[in-house]
């Protein structure tokens, strides 16, 4: 055991305490009280254990507990040891633990170096002892997975009533500087094919699964086990069209992260037990009129799935904007105009011709003449309140008549056709302008709350336009853009009506709401309130928006 340095005392009492164990250590020395290894105590079952993080950052700062760790209780005086770790190993520190001892009866730090350590317990506390704390400066220049062993030798304690001394083994532990390794071994997903085979270091995998698979499992293997993996694993659910997930694996010391990205798209096939619909020919036939094309009343698929109608197409739609499934509409070659379950014709129109124009698959049309009787000659002129039926096998789809008047719209009016509603006019257009956009052998008027407009008199938003032809009527409700209100003008009102709609504080009827639609996506946000404002104040010239 090194000589015990001398040290002074800031309290007497532990100075005197200190000087009467320094006298009795020495009587003790003179007379051969210390007999090394010689005593009950055995070393293989008491000993000096030292215990350091598993891993550690490089160039961080670590810190190691020491205990005594004895068999039975004894009084321990003093603990010895001298440290034993690599050269760029730094030793910073060494204190004792004082955490669940103050005052006397504690372990007091005798000796401290970078070599080493000496310890006495003046009062004798007796167990188990937790005897400091080593803390170490590992190296800034450490390579990954390299570890370092840390250890005590030439360990001594002094012990029992006669101060004996006993020296124990070495006790050594292994501190592993942390991976910097942030990659997958392997990735296997159920029911899933990707386009390119696994690679540890390739991040981007794509694969398409057929409408059936609902769900998948995704699991994988860390290249380092002690890395970090978060993101989509597991049990996974699909929807239509593209599902992207997320794998990011974090190496151990938190420095490098990775991303695989999956993207794996489910096909939608279209539900043939509810619509009419030919998949190898691509046709669809579901009930209402849009132009002069037949379609409709195309239900909500899901809460995440919609259509459109676009170039005689119905398009089924994930999300608001990916197109899972284009179908070709049964629709007429020419101009017909279909409006409320009536095809408007010119006259002359024979039964063949109108066939010739019928672009379908899977229906079956039939004609019947005003007596309800089928017409079976192909040559028959088409006369009014003939009607054309439309049947898939044996069951009658929809019943349409015929009006033998004309109806032509300009190109450029914009109708909702599910509402009636003509959208998008310009404010400052006068009832004689919006006239002149239809062509018919009928009668057209403007009204305002039933009251006739006439041709010089300001379009204002809730307006109708209602088209008399023979015993048909067809009424369209107006919406002015920008014309929140229905005053036949823009100014803060509308401004501010729109902005409370947005933020729900109050409702508004279609044709205003349409009137909002500034940006034309389909719904009120507040860029729809920042342009009109905008223009309002001048500071656009035109409320149309560049698509």
């Amino acid at each position: 055991m090194r000589k015990l340095i001398a040290f002074v005392r800031k309290n007497l009492v532990l100075s005197v305490c200190f000087i009467s164990f320094v006298f009795m250590f020495g009587i003790m020395l003179g007379v051969g009280a210390f007999k090394k290894g010689t005593f009950s105590l055995d070393e293989e079952e008491n000993k000096v254990i030292i215990t350091c993080p598993g891993s550690f950052n490089a160039g961080e700062v670590i810190e190691c507990n020491i205990h005594l760790s004895l068999v039975n209780n004894t009084t321990i005086y003093s603990v010895n040891a001298n440290y034993d770790f690599p050269d760029d190993v730094i030793y910073e520190s060494f204190g004792v633990d004082n955490t669940e001892c103050t005052g006397e009866n504690c372990l007091e730090v005798l000796e401290t170096t970078d070599a080493g350590f000496a310890v006495i317990n003046i009062d004798g506390v007796t167990g188990n002892i937790h005897v400091g704390k080593l803390r170490l400066k590992m190296p800034s220049t450490a390579m990954a997975n390299t570890s370092y062993k840390i250890g005590l030798k030439e360990v001594e304690i002094s012990y029992g009533d006669n101060i004996e001394m006993l020296d124990l083994n070495d006790s050594f532990a292994t501190s592993r500087v942390k991976n910097n390794v942030a990659t997958l071994s392997s990735l296997f997903v159920t029911n899933v094919t990707f386009d390119e085979t696994f690679n540890s270091d390739s991040f981007n995998y794509n694969a398409r699964v057929s409408s059936n698979v609902t769900n998948l499992n995704i699991g994988y293997e860390l290249t380092d086990q002690n890395s970090l993996i978060s993101g989509s694993i597991g049990s996974i659910s699909l929807h239509y069209g593209t599902n992207v997930y997320n794998i990011v694996v974090t190496s151990e010391d938190g420095k490098v992260s990775n991303t695989y990205k999956l993207s794996i798209y489910r096909e939608y096939e279209f539900n043939t037990s509810r619509y009419v619909y030919s998949k190898d020919n691509n046709y669809i036939y579901t009930g209402i009129d849009y132009g002069n094309i037949i379609i409709g009343n195309l239900e909500i698929l899901s809460d995440n799935l919609s259509y459109s109608i676009k170039d005689k197409q119905l398009c089924i739609i994930y999300g608001g904007d990916e197109e899972l499934l284009c179908i070709n509409i049964i629709n007429f070659d020419i101009e017909y105009n279909i409006v409320n379950k009536k095809i408007y014709i010119e006259n002359n129109l024979t039964y063949q011709e109108l066939l010739d124009t019928i672009t379908s698959e899977n229906i079956v049309f039939k004609l019947f003449d005003d007596n309800g009787e089928e017409v079976i000659n192909s040559t028959v002129i088409i006369n009014d309140n003939y009607k054309l039926k439309l049947y898939y096998g044996d069951s009658l789809l929809d019943t349409y008549t015929f009006i033998k008047e004309y109806l032509r719209l300009d190109e450029n009016l914009i109708i909702d056709d599910s509402s009636m509603i003509i959208k998008r006019l310009k404010v400052g257009t006068t009832v004689g302008q919006l006239k002149s956009m239809f062509d018919t052998s009928g009668s057209i008027r403007v009204t305002s709350k039933e009251n006739n407009l006439s041709d010089d008199i300001i379009l204002k938003s809730g307006d109708k336009l209602i088209i008399t032809i023979g015993n048909a009527t067809i009424t369209y409700t107006l919406s002015l853009l920008g014309d929140v209100t229905g005053d036949g003008m823009i100014d803060i009102d509308d401004v501010g009506v729109l902005y409370r709609y947005y933020r729900g504080k109050r409702s508004l009827e279609n044709y205003s709401v349409m009137a909002g639609e500034i940006t034309s996506d389909g719904i009120i946000d507040i860029d729809d309130v920042g342009i009109l404002y905008r223009y309002y104040r001048g500071k656009r010239a035109s409320l149309e928006v560049l698509k």
